[in-house]
């Protein structure tokens, strides 16, 4: 990674399907500063197609699979994931506090780029399909993303500042667990 800036960090949000990942991050988006910085949320790229209620570029820039197999150095991460891509652009990170839905992978190759400056929170459930339900995916979708979706072995070799279960905590109260404990790494 060129390193353009110093005075950034990058906390990734990992986690699988219907856990809460993205809910998390805009919430932490909502409050505009935390310790001092200023929050964002880098639009990544994907492959995927578009779903109800998503904007491109405002959820996501969705582009088509060559583009990224044109442009795999434009990146800082880039995966494949259940038959799309993801990844994050290189002119995404802003100076503050850049708060970062990922993948195992994507996460891993970020933190070869910029070691400490990235921070971690990983997210597990077990109501995975009931929540992706409610949120209208399809079963075809539902049953290929949790065939994939072992967050928990495939995050192992990760150390993460924080680890949440979902399960009994309702949206409000992982947000506010989370932001009592951010001062704990930031």
């Amino acid at each position: 990674m060129e390193k353009r800036q110093e005075n950034f960090i990058c906390l990734g949000i990992v986690g699988q399907s219907g856990s809460g990942k993205t809910e998390l991050a805009k919430a932490l988006l909502g409050l505009k500063t935390i310790n001092g910085m200023e929050v964002y949320m880098p639009i990544s790229h994907t492959s995927r197609n578009i779903r109800s209620g998503e904007e491109d570029k405002k959820d996501y820039f969705f582009k088509d699979k060559s583009y990224f197999e044109e442009n795999k150095s434009d990146f800082y991460e880039l995966v494949e994931f259940a038959g799309n891509y993801y990844g994050l652009h290189k002119d995404s990170i802003k100076p503050g506090l850049n708060v970062i839905v990922i993948e195992p992978a994507g996460y891993c190759q970020i933190e070869d780029l910029i070691g400490d400056k990235l921070k971690g929170i990983l997210l597990t459930t077990t109501k995975a399909k009931e929540r992706m339900l409610l949120r209208g995916d399809s079963s075809d979708s539902i049953d290929s993303r949790l065939s994939f979706d072992d967050i928990e072995e495939r995050a192992k070799e990760i150390s993460f500042n924080l680890k949440i279960n979902t399960d009994v905590l309702t949206k409000k109260e992982v947000f506010e667990y989370v932001l009592g404990r951010l001062n704990d790494f930031l």
